[in-house]
């Protein structure tokens, strides 16, 4: 009979032996309850499906309103779209009538505006944010110019936008300065070129009545050497073109087929 305290140590043995897929689940020790689903209640009242197209009518109404407003400046659009929502509701409503003596017009927009809305909001609106004159950054001239100070006394306000001149139609930025790297005084580069340019003249000139180029300049004896090469080169070459034989090269050169060295 064997000890039995031999008997852990085989089951050790034993759940060693056993594939991980086959143990048994273990977690951390925390307990976690199951979450049940609740799927949405769908509204099943006519009265509130009701409440809630006429929200989304009026909204729909209201965004009509205020593009019409953008686009149509002299408010026939919201005219028209107060006088469809005046026949959509009918004569017996008296609702409208009293919404539209609690409103009041804005002046820069020119949109209707009910008493309960703040006028914050209303002023962060879009429409009433498009219709705002847009404001300009000042102008990026250096202040401490002795030009832009002595433009200044005589009345040009350099953040106005506006150019130089009685009527504004002149330049609005001062115009860009270069560094002048030479030590020619002010109009020498254009004389000098013209004096280049009468000089290329000249002896264009000179050339067309005496018919013949400038002389060339005096050449090494390396450049002699190669010029001496190279027409005698050319001459070879002609004199073989003119006077040669194909039958004569057969034989002095050959064909190939004997494969000479």
């Amino acid at each position: 009979m064997q000890p039995s305290g031999d008997k852990p140590g085989r089951q050790e043995q034993h759940q060693d032996n056993v594939p991980l897929h086959h143990k048994k689940p273990f977690g951390a020790g925390l307990k976690r309850t199951r979450v049940e689903f609740v799927r949405a209640t769908e509204p099943d009242d006519s009265a509130a499906r009701e409440r809630f197209s006429e929200r989304e009518q009026e909204k729909g109404r209201m965004i009509a309103d205020i593009y019409a407003s953008i686009v149509l400046r002299d408010g026939s659009g919201s005219s028209s779209t107060k006088g469809q929502r005046q026949r959509e509701q009918g004569p017996d409503d008296d609702d409208g009538d009293d919404d539209d003596k609690d409103e009041w017009t804005c002046a820069v927009c020119s949109v209707s505006v009910s008493a309960s809305s703040s006028q914050r909001a209303h002023e962060s609106s879009l429409a009433h944010q498009v219709s705002l004159a847009h404001s300009h950054p000042p102008s990026a001239i250096d202040r401490s110019r002795m030009g832009l100070r002595t433009l200044q006394a005589q009345g040009w306000n350099p953040d106005a936008r506006q150019g130089l001149g009685p009527h504004g139609q002149g330049l609005r930025f001062p115009v860009r300065a270069t560094v002048k790297e030479d030590g020619l005084g002010i109009g020498a580069a254009a004389a000098l070129a013209e004096a280049a340019q009468k000089r290329q003249g000249k002896s264009a000139q000179r050339v067309e009545a005496t018919g013949c180029q400038r002389p060339q300049r005096n050449m090494t004896a390396k450049q002699r050497r190669a010029e001496a090469e190279r027409q005698r080169r050319q001459a070879e070459r002609l004199e073989a073109e003119i006077f040669g034989s194909v039958q004569v090269q057969k034989y002095l050169v050959g064909d190939g087929s004997d494969n000479r060295l």
